[in-house]
C-alpha cells in the first residue's frame, strides 16, 4: 500500500478529502486551524455540530471522548476554548 494513501486513510481529515477528490458523498466539515475559523464557524452552522477528532486517539485523551455534539455556538466556544489546541488541531466540526 501507498504510504501516502496510509496517512491519508489514518485521519478523518485525509479521508474526507480523498472522499471529495473522488465523489464519494460526504457531510460538509470544517477543520478548525484558529480561533477566527470556529467564530467564522459559528455564524453561519446549523446546530447541533458534531465534534470529531481528526485523530480520535487524541481528542479521546483531551476529553475523555472520541466525538460529542454541541447544541450551542456557546457550547462550542466553550468547549473549544477548554478542551482545543489550536496550535496543533484537531477537530472537525460537522453539522
Amino acid at each position: 500500500m501507498c504510504p501516502q494513501l496510509i496517512r491519508e486513510l489514518s485521519s478523518k481529515e485525509g479521508m474526507y478529502r480523498l472522499a471529495k477528490k473522488h465523489g464519494v458523498p460526504t457531510p460538509e466539515v470544517l477543520f478548525p486551524k484558529s480561533r477566527q475559523n470556529v467564530l467564522e464557524f459559528v455564524s453561519r452552522a446549523t446546530f447541533p455540530v458534531m465534534v470529531k477528532g481528526v485523530f480520535a486517539s487524541v481528542l479521546l485523551k483531551t476529553t475523555g471522548e472520541k466525538m460529542f455534539i454541541v447544541r450551542s455556538a456557546s457550547e462550542l466556544l466553550e468547549k473549544c476554548k477548554a478542551a482545543e489546541d489550536l496550535a496543533h488541531p484537531n477537530w472537525m466540526l460537522q453539522e
